[in-house]
């Protein structure tokens, strides 16, 4: 019951930003962030007070984008299938499960930036769609793969898992960096904001951020490729 689809594993991206967009068209509803409703009309500092939540919002953008990149950066290799003299590749569940959670702390985070109503909307629904993702994950056999996933495994099927060594694996982080560029980039941002919290900043900032993601990662974009964005 709990389980994602088969439509909701294929398209992730597409189900995120549905929740995210969602999330943002409160602010149609309600102008205030989820911030300043609870600081506005304080009698203590509220710069201070702004500067404090932001600033944790911020480590909450550093934390998810660490994980995420160390997530995509080391290669999936199961030795499952070795012992029949197949290679079976595949992404090992506690990876995944490492990336829904970078992916869940980084809702979090960009609920700070949203109206109570947009907070509850990005958090639960994603809260839901990871977590069926990771019921789906720990029933699935090991030749079930995300989007990106496939890419990596048909790029080894023509290397024995055999004559690879676990040591000899090298993490990917030029790959990983770039697929994550949108949360460094707004970890980046939200430092500034922060110090600064001035709104046009953060919006040229957060304009820059996602052209450089676009650039970088235009070829995935025209494949239709399944990565993370926002």
């Amino acid at each position: 019951m709990m389980k994602a689809t088969s439509f909701e594993y294929r398209h992730q991206l597409v189900l995120h930003e549905l929740i995210v967009g969602a999330a943002f068209f409160t602010y149609l509803i309600d102008r205030d962030d989820v911030v300043w409703r609870f600081i506005k009309g304080n009698s203590f500092d509220v710069r201070f007070l702004e500067r404090s939540l932001f600033a944790a919002a911020t480590l909450l953008f550093g934390i998810s984008a660490g994980i995420c990149t160390l997530a995509r950066a080391y290669p999936r290799l199961d030795r499952t299938g070795q012992s029949q003299g197949s290679a079976s590749i595949w992404p090992l569940r506690p990876t995944l499960h490492l990336r829904y959670l970078g992916e869940f702390l980084y809702a979090l985070a960009l609920a700070f930036l949203l109206p109570l109503s947009g907070f509850f909307v990005l958090v639960i629904g994603e809260a839901v769609r990871l977590f069926r993702l990771v019921c789906r994950d720990d029933q699935a056999s090991p030749g079930v793969t995300s989007g990106d996933d496939i890419a990596l495994a048909r790029a080894r099927q023509a290397t024995p898992v055999a004559a690879v060594s676990t040591h000899e694996l090298k993490p990917e982080w030029a790959n990983a960096f770039r697929l994550e560029a949108i949360k460094w980039g707004l970890f980046f941002t939200m430092i500034v904001f922060t110090l600064t919290l001035k709104d046009r900043v953060a919006e040229a900032l957060i304009g820059v951020t996602i052209l450089i993601w676009i650039l970088l990662n235009f070829s995935l974009l025209t494949n239709l490729r399944e990565v993370s964005l926002l």
